[in-house]
C-alpha cells in the first residue's frame, strides 16, 4: 500500500487474508492495519499500540488521532439477505480460564473538550419506512442484557448478580455535579417527532414487567397480599432492596386506579 493511500493493494489483500487463516502469522495482520491506519489519511496520526495482542493502534498516551470533521476510524457496513437463522455483524466470545476477571466488550469515550452531546455507547434498532415490509414478529429491542443462570444443581455461587447495572460513579472527594441541569441513574424518554411521540404515549408502557409469578404473600418478587392502607382493589407489591433492606413498591391496576 502506498503511503497516503486509501486502496489496499492486492498484495496487502493476500497479506491480510493469509493472516487471518493462518493464526501463527497474526503479525502480518498486526503490522498491516498499523500501517494503514498510520498512512489511509495524512490527517491521522499517533503511536502503535503497545497491547493489542491480535491487533491494535495507538495507545493512551499516544492515541491515534485525527481532526477531521465527521471521521470514523472502523466503519463497517454490510447487509444479509439470509432468510433464516440467526445473522450477526459481529460476534464475540471471550473464555476465561484462570481465574482472573475480565470483559468481552470494554468501550470508553473520555471527554476532553466543551462539547454538546456526547455517548459511551449508542445501540439502537431501526425499521425502513416501507409498510408492512419492516416489522418484527416476536421480540424486537434496541438493546439486551442477558444473565445466563447455568442447568446444574450444584452450582454455588457468590457475590452479587444483574442481568443490568447502571452506574453514577464518583472518581474523589472532589466529584460534585452542581450545576448540571439533571442528573439520574436511568433516564428514560419518549423522543423524537412530536405527533408520533403522542401516539407511542397512548400505546406504550413505561415499564413491562414479564415472566414474574405473583403470591399472596412476601415469598416472590410480586405479592398479590392486598395493601389495607390503599383502601382498593386490585393492588399488588413489586419486591425491592435498598440496602439491605427488602421493600415493596404498590401498584394499583387501573380498572381500580382513580
Amino acid at each position: 500500500m502506498a503511503a497516503g493511500s486509501a486502496e489496499l493493494t492486492k498484495q496487502d489483500k493476500e497479506a491480510i487474508r493469509r493472516s487471518v487463516h493462518n493464526p501463527t502469522t497474526a503479525a502480518n495482520l498486526v503490522s498491516m492495519m498499523n500501517a494503514f491506519a498510520g498512512t489511509a489519511s495524512a490527517d491521522v496520526t499517533g503511536a502503535v499500540s503497545a497491547s493489542g495482542l491480535l491487533f491494535g493502534v495507538g495507545t493512551t498516551a499516544s492515541p491515534r488521532t485525527t481532526s477531521a470533521a465527521d471521521a470514523k476510524f472502523i466503519e463497517l457496513r454490510c447487509s444479509s439477505s439470509a432468510s433464516s437463522g440467526d445473522n450477526r455483524l459481529h460476534y464475540s466470545e471471550y473464555t476465561l480460564t484462570g481465574g482472573g476477571g475480565g470483559e468481552c466488550l470494554r468501550v470508553n469515550t473520555r471527554v476532553h473538550s466543551n462539547l454538546g452531546t456526547a455517548h459511551g455507547a449508542h445501540i439502537g434498532l431501526e425499521f425502513v419506512a416501507t409498510a408492512g415490509g419492516s416489522e418484527c414478529s416476536g421480540l424486537g429491542v434496541a438493546v439486551r442484557g442477558t444473565l445466563m443462570i447455568p442447568d446444574i444443581a450444584s452450582w454455588a455461587p457468590t457475590g452479587t448478580y444483574a442481568a443490568g447495572m447502571f452506574e453514577i460513579f464518583s472518581v474523589g472527594t472532589a466529584s460534585d455535579p452542581a450545576g448540571m441541569t439533571e442528573l439520574s441513574c436511568l433516564r428514560l424518554c419518549n423522543s423524537g417527532d412530536g405527533t408520533g411521540g403522542n401516539d407511542v404515549d397512548t400505546d406504550a408502557f413505561v415499564l413491562s414487567l414479564q415472566g414474574w409469578t405473583s403470591a399472596g404473600d412476601l415469598t416472590k418478587c410480586i405479592t398479590s397480599a392486598a395493601l389495607s392502607e390503599l383502601n382498593t382493589g386490585g393492588t399488588i407489591g413489586i419486591r425491592i432492596r435498598i440496602g439491605s433492606t427488602t421493600y415493596f413498591i404498590p401498584a394499583v391496576a387501573s380498572a381500580s386506579w382513580n
